[in-house]
């Protein structure tokens, strides 16, 4: 446990500056060259709490990513994703996880493009939805490994 919170204290350390300007290098910015002028939307960009549960979600995705590798390296454990099986490869792992992560991204970013009804910023919302629940999957599924004793595994 006392590892877990001690690798969640660096990864959130050194997330905060990519959060603090990642609206100006959003990797997701292309996606308005081809959303916009087909659309005519506007996209509206990640505030402050969107980025902070970015970081979050971000945070605990990557624990759980390397909690995963420990368990396909580890005979000891099996997996409990169905998608991956009870004993997937960590070359499995990662492609299943770097997937995940960008296919969560994406659609949070895209709910930047659906525009406010009633003056309610339903994009806004349901983009933070989005996020808040990627992180409570995450948060669950580290907590679940952690009472197992699964460490973090990110040796290549």
């Amino acid at each position: 446990m006392r590892y877990v919170f001690t690798f969640l204290i660096i990864v959130f350390v050194f997330s905060i500056p990519m959060t603090v300007y990642a609206a100006d290098l959003n990797p997701f910015h292309f996606l308005g060259s081809i959303i916009e002028p087909i659309t005519g939307l506007e996209r509206r960009p990640w505030d402050n709490a969107d980025m902070i549960l970015g970081g979050i979600y971000t945070v605990t995705w990557l624990i759980d990513w390397g909690q995963t590798r420990e368990i396909a390296v580890n005979p000891d454990y099996y997996e409990t994703n169905k998608i991956l099986g009870p004993y997937p490869t960590t070359g499995e792992v990662d492609e299943w996880a770097i997937k995940y992560y960008i296919i969560n991204l994406t659609k949070a970013e895209l709910f930047g493009y659906i525009p406010d009804i009633f003056g309610i910023p339903i994009g806004s919302l349901l983009r933070k939805g989005v996020l808040i629940n990627q992180a409570a999957i995450h948060a669950e599924c580290v907590h679940h490994n952690d009472e197992f004793g699964i460490g973090v595994n990110f040796r290549w």
